[in-house]
């Protein structure tokens, strides 16, 4: 008769503050970090490619993520003299990330 009883206080006290921790947790409020909450506006550059993209039809692209690289090469290729769907296939190439050489390239360079 005591064995089944501590078998089931062991799991009340094992199991039982582990099943109350999201409950109790329900309550708990974390702020998201300002920049979500109040994105900082496109200024220079990178508004003059956002801008730029939905021409393209890349206007959902999150131009505020994008690196700095991405940024120029984008400009350099929308103001370059290709045809519209050359320009197209490589604003898709940047906003991908590059190709398999490209990607490699860049991880070198980040040491990783």
């Amino acid at each position: 008769m005591a064995r089944p009883f501590l078998i089931a206080l062991t799991a009340a006290l094992t199991l039982g503050p582990g099943l109350g921790l999201p409950a109790a947790a329900q309550g708990v409020y974390v702020s998201p970090p300002g920049t979500v909450v109040n994105p900082q506006p496109l200024t220079g550059k990178r508004l003059s490619v956002a801008r730029e993209l939905r021409v393209y039809g890349f206007g959902d692209a999150n131009v505020a993520a994008l690196s700095n690289r991405q940024i120029v090469l984008l400009d350099n290729t929308m103001h370059s003299g290709r045809s519209n769907g050359d320009k197209g296939a490589r604003i898709r190439s940047i906003l991908r990330g590059g190709g398999i050489l490209q990607r490699g390239i860049d991880r070198l360079g980040r040491g990783g």
